[in-house]
């Protein structure tokens, strides 16, 4: 049976977009799969910090993309141009993106391609829900894809296009193929956590200046240990936090934690 799609409204500059999202009953990790207070606190504020992801931004193919293949939503195809990028480059990453709400909304608003992954039983959700908002991201002119990358095996992504899987080391990718910008929300609910996201965005960032790292966690009491941890972690791998913000979820979400965001980048671009 399929889930009633969630409507969620992202601010943009150009007035509100609109993300459908499924649900279905996974669960991965003993978590139930779905939109996490931390997503759509993040979400709101994309547009916020999109000034301090310019650099970042800029970088990335300046072609449009578009889908193809109807409503597969994952196909890249260039319009007005060219891509400069190898076909394996990864512009921007979403890391353990749930049912996607992050990444989506990311494409639609910078008008970019983004690879959203997360454990293999969640990629078939993520696909789903790309083609659930293959419209808006054509409109947009923004493109996503699926994969799956296992933090305990973090030089492994496993992209979905259309019917067929095919993967891409970090270890492989030219310094400038790799993300140039990252985002990862609600990630931190296990001890081991810190270590392996860390490991993860370490693997896959690209050491160019301008290349930021945007992360969402609530603050629950529990986590606090592993919070500090990331930061230390981050910092000891040469990043730098240069911009953090808090809000409150609010009445309609569960979560009754402040979640707090930050920016991060290289220490040599300080």
């Amino acid at each position: 049976m399929r889930n009633i799609p969630r409507t969620f409204s992202i601010p943009s500059s150009k007035g509100p977009l609109n993300i459908n999202l499924e649900a279905p009953a996974v669960i991965a990790q003993n978590l139930v799969l779905e939109a996490w207070s931390s997503s759509h606190i993040l979400t709101q504020h994309l547009q916020e910090i999109t000034p301090d992801l310019e650099p970042a931004l800029a970088t990335l193919p300046k072609s449009r993309y578009e889908t193809s293949g109807g409503t597969n939503g994952d196909e890249r195809v260039v319009r007005n141009g060219s891509s400069s990028t190898s076909p394996s480059a990864i512009g921007v990453l979403e890391l353990g993106a749930g049912v996607g709400l992050v990444g989506l909304a990311a494409s639609a608003l910078w008008s970019t391609h983004v690879t959203l992954t997360d454990l293999s039983p969640i990629v078939e959700p993520i696909f789903s829900n790309i083609k659930l908002n293959a419209e808006t991201l054509a409109a947009t002119g923004g493109s996503a894809s699926a994969g799956a990358l296992d933090w305990d095996e973090p030089d492994t992504l496993i992209l979905r296009t259309g019917n067929t899987l095919r993967t891409i080391k970090a270890s492989n990718l030219g310094l400038e193929d790799r993300a140039k910008i990252i985002l990862a929300a609600d990630v931190i609910y296990y001890e081991e956590h810190p270590r392996m996201l860390t490991n993860a965005i370490l693997a896959w960032l690209s050491p160019h200046k301008d290349a930021r790292v945007v992360i969402a966690y609530p603050l629950r009491v529990a986590y606090l240990d592993q919070i500090r941890e990331l930061w230390d972690r981050l910092e000891k791998g040469g990043l730098v936090s240069f911009r953090e913000g808090r809000a409150k979820a609010g009445d309609n979400w569960d979560d009754e934690e402040e979640i707090e965001w930050c920016v991060w980048k290289w220490k040599a671009a300080h």
